[in-house]
């Protein structure tokens, strides 16, 4: 009990104590003096009054209530002062006694009400403490995990350097390859285009003739892709549509996917941005990626593409390309981007290397999330158009 509480019940248990002192104190009036033991019964029922008053209200209680009790036992015990038949010394030595017992009562209760101040005290104390481990906690738990994002940023730089330092050499190394062979492979086509003018009418020549001139132009067609990877061009940035590039994209593809029966879900999300970008390399990074795509579903598929506003920087619009197929497993993902480095048999390993280089000559970022049974998704964050 609060003995500095307030409020309707403590006035309740005041005029509780009051009633009970009055009625006590009526009883020994009105009981005759003979009788004797319900006088002692009547001086024993004092002390419950008291007691309560004490636990109740404290020391202010324990000291005040009896006081009262004394003042209004007092007058009976004076008036039968000289006939000590009628116990007067008993019920002086009992108004002591009350008075102790208050005080005492009232004192325990201040002990125990200091105790329990005490203890409240500390409980909001290790409450704080609590409050402020936890805070520091996850602050903990936030740095650490601002220094793993950080660690992994550090991680993907050091691999796009590595990677970069590859491609300035592998690049040097293949322009000036590819320019020696190109010009003996035009040689050869020229020389096999006058052969037939020659030899027109002889199946056996035009035969021979078709097949390398075929395997010429394939030969040129992979030197072109080496020297695209060597050299690229300049992007010519300019406000790019996201959702009319995937749309152009899908249009050149014409029959090319349902003839592999891959079916297309597209998933555009509306007042987007446009990206700044050059429109063509744009095109030819998608189109790589959904070819890719394809081929990873040889059986078909469904084939996942769209535009959104990148989800961790909205200064960024991202291009998804995403299929069904087998996966990648987790030994690869980390080489893809590789050039040369590719799974197909027939593959130069060039296409997604080339992309990369499109795509950081962008200012953009290429990601990769793939498992075996799960798929491959592509996404391709380029800057965002800055408004006028």
């Amino acid at each position: 009990m609060n003995k500095n509480g307030t409020g309707p019940g403590r006035v309740r248990d005041a005029l509780l104590i009051g009633a009970a002192l009055a009625v006590i104190t009526y009883l020994h009036y009105t009981t005759p003096p003979e009788r004797i033991e319900y006088h002692a019964l009547y001086r024993a029922a004092y002390y419950l009054p008291v007691i309560y008053a004490g636990l109740r209200f404290g020391l202010t209680g324990g000291v005040a209530v009896p006081i009262v009790a004394s003042l209004l036992y007092a007058p009976w015990v004076i008036l039968f002062i000289g006939r000590p038949e009628q116990g007067v010394l008993p019920a002086i030595a009992d108004i002591l006694l009350l008075n102790g017992a208050g005080w005492v009562t009232g004192m325990l209760q201040e002990v125990e009400s200091r105790r329990r101040r005490e203890y409240l005290l500390y409980a909001e104390k290790q409450r704080e403490v609590r409050e402020e481990l936890e805070r520091r906690a996850v602050r903990i738990s936030e740095m650490n995990r601002e220094l793993e994002r950080r660690l992994n940023e550090k991680k993907e730089l050091e691999e796009q350097l590595r990677r970069a330092d590859k491609l300035a050499a592998l690049g040097q190394l293949v322009a000036g390859v590819a320019h020696e062979i190109k010009n003996p492979i035009g040689v050869v086509k020229t020389t096999v285009q006058v052969m037939e003018r020659e030899f027109t009418g002889n199946e056996h020549v035009a035969e021979f003739t078709r097949v390398i001139k075929d395997e010429c132009d394939r030969m040129n067609q992979r030197l072109s892709q080496f020297l695209g990877f060597a050299r690229p061009a300049e992007p010519a940035l300019a406000d790019v549509d996201p959702r009319e590039a995937v749309e152009t994209t899908l249009e050149m593809l014409g029959k090319y996917l349902p003839e592999r029966r891959v079916t297309v879900e597209k998933e555009l999300e509306a007042g987007l941005p446009a990206a700044r970008a050059d429109d063509s390399q744009l095109r030819q990074v998608l189109l790589n990626l959904i070819i890719n795509a394809v081929e990873a579903m040889p059986d078909g598929g469904e084939l996942t593409i769209g535009a959104n506003l990148n989800r961790d920087d909205p200064g960024y619009v991202t291009f998804v390309v995403g299929d069904t197929g087998a996966g990648i497993p987790e030994p690869d993902l980390a080489r893809i981007f590789d050039p040369f480095y590719t799974t197909k048999p027939t593959g130069t390993g060039l296409g997604l290397a080339v992309a990369h280089r499109i795509v950081d000559a962008h200012g953009g970022f290429i990601e990769v999330e793939s498992g075996p049974g799960q798929g491959t998704t592509f996404r391709v964050s380029l800057p965002v158009a800055r408004r006028a």
